[in-house]
């Protein structure tokens, strides 16, 4: 039986939930529902080598972690569609130019300059922090809904021909051949 979202697909609603604000440290690839994760931060931080992806179409999945939503708060709903119906990786510097991470460093000044924005927001009154997050956040709908909505999304693509090819040439490194079924 069907018992709904991963544990995976539940971290983005929670970081959401957590009080104190959330930072990200992209330092590598946040594809699929990485990139859920990272977009379910508060602030996004990523290394120069830093590459974003909402590859779900790739695999014949739709997005997940709530990235149908988030997406496109942060970018615009043109380039959310673009992401997601291409499922193409972007660079770091894409990603700065787009909105979908607030500053790109040097990989080995990611951890620091992370710490760094940490210690100044919390040099803040922890109460008005709080309290900020929380109207920040009220401007999204439910995200556990939205995530629920993406999972039974999801049940109408699971198992067909198509996502099948998809994970087959993903595993022998080639093109997929899709039919649509």
């Amino acid at each position: 039986p069907d018992e709904g979202p991963s544990i995976t697909m539940r971290l983005a609603p929670h970081l959401r939930e957590i009080p104190q604000p959330i930072i990200a440290a992209v330092n590598g690839v946040a594809a699929g529902a990485g990139l859920g994760i990272a977009l379910s931060c508060d602030i996004r931080i990523a290394s120069e080598s830093a590459r974003f992806s909402s590859v779900f179409v790739k695999r014949s999945l739709v997005p997940d972690a709530g990235v149908s939503e988030i997406l496109g708060a942060l970018v615009g709903p043109g380039i959310a569609a673009e992401m997601t119906y291409t499922g193409r990786v972007y660079d770091a510097s894409w990603a700065l130019q787009k909105g979908l991470v607030n500053r790109v460093v040097p990989a080995d000044e990611l951890l620091a300059q992370a710490e760094s924005l940490a210690l100044e927001i919390a040099a803040n009154p922890p109460l008005a922090v709080k309290a900020t997050k929380a109207l920040l956040n009220s401007h999204y709908p439910d995200l556990n809904q939205v995530i629920e909505t993406e999972h039974r999304a999801n049940d109408l693509v699971n198992g067909t021909s198509d996502q099948m090819e998809a994970i087959q040439a993903f595993l022998e490194k080639r093109d997929p051949k899709f039919i649509g079924s």
